[in-house]
């Protein structure tokens, strides 16, 4: 989880009311997070293990004797229909098409089933991501997302997965991207994904694994916050081969800054506070460094 007591201050601090009212709203109703942003003729992938498809859009649909399991790729079919809570987020109906038994046949999916993100990394394997489930705010526990990244082959069998939450504060976008071993021993591939914020002290929160070709191994994580004219709190994830100073060493470049002056033709001015975390990285995981390195 990527260092939240730091986020709680900086957003309680600054913007309770902001917070309270997206807090409020995500406890008060399943969220619905937009992410399968999908056009007719656009081809999609099952995430979950196995899929069913109905015959009609929505829960009282009958499932047809089709099931699809993880990888296989769908092509949708017109527009976004209905939407159906389940797993406790919200996210609407397609219809789609897809080849079984080597024919052509038609049906309707929840979305919620589908990746929100893939890549295809070594040898044709496809680099998936998507939702387990969603767990509302309660108490002091943050509102979050139980996600998953997989390994796909060619032939669609699941060659390793990683579960992983994300805090969810209406972030409006996501993405993924492959990168190589990035100068870490034994890394074949890192994986970075992330859950972008562009609003109102959203964040955008960077996740990295490792692939060593047999596993995923997390890797220390990112994230940014700001409000333009109040504050704001970044991190970036430096790699041996983009620093370039010691092997099998992962810095964490801090900056924070909070304004100390604005107003109406004024440039707005920032306490800047920068520091740096180390991780040294020893084929298998990684550990922090006490102090300064």
């Amino acid at each position: 989880m990527l260092i939240k007591s730091i986020k709680y201050i900086l957003l309680v601090c600054f913007l309770p009311f902001c917070i309270h009212a997206q807090q409020a709203g995500l406890d008060t109703e399943a969220p619905d997070p937009g992410y399968w942003q999908l056009s007719a003729g656009d081809t999609a992938v099952i995430f979950t293990d196995m899929a069913y498809i109905r015959n009609s859009p929505g829960l009282e649909g009958s499932m047809v004797s089709d099931s699809l399991q993880a990888g296989t790729k769908v092509v949708i079919v017109g527009e976004a229909l209905s939407s159906s809570t389940i797993k406790g987020f919200r996210a609407p109906w397609q219809e789609i098409r897809y080849r079984k038994d080597g024919q052509e046949r038609h049906g309707y999916i929840w979305l919620g089933l589908l990746a929100i993100g893939q890549t295809t990394i070594d040898n044709g394997q496809i680099c998936l991501y998507g939702f387990d489930r969603y767990v509302p705010l309660r108490g002091d526990r943050y509102a979050a997302f139980s996600c998953a990244i997989k390994l796909i082959d060619p032939q669609q069998q699941i060659l390793a997965r990683h579960p992983f939450s994300f805090g969810y504060t209406e972030q409006s976008a996501t993405e993924i991207k492959g990168l190589n071993g990035m100068g870490l021993k034994g890394l074949r591939n890192i994986i970075r994904i992330g859950f972008l914020g562009e609003a109102c002290a959203i964040s955008s929160d960077y996740f990295y694994f490792g692939w060593n070709g047999s596993t995923f191994i997390p890797l220390p994580g990112a994230y940014r916050v700001s409000d333009a004219g109040v504050f704001y709190h970044s991190e970036q994830i430096l790699f041996p081969s983009e620093h370039k100073k010691a092997a099998n060493t992962i810095y964490k470049m801090i900056e924070e800054g909070v304004s100390i002056e604005e107003g109406e033709g004024k440039e707005i001015l920032y306490k800047i506070k920068k520091k740096k975390e180390t991780y040294l990285w020893n084929g298998k995981g990684y550990v922090k460094v006490k102090g300064p390195k």
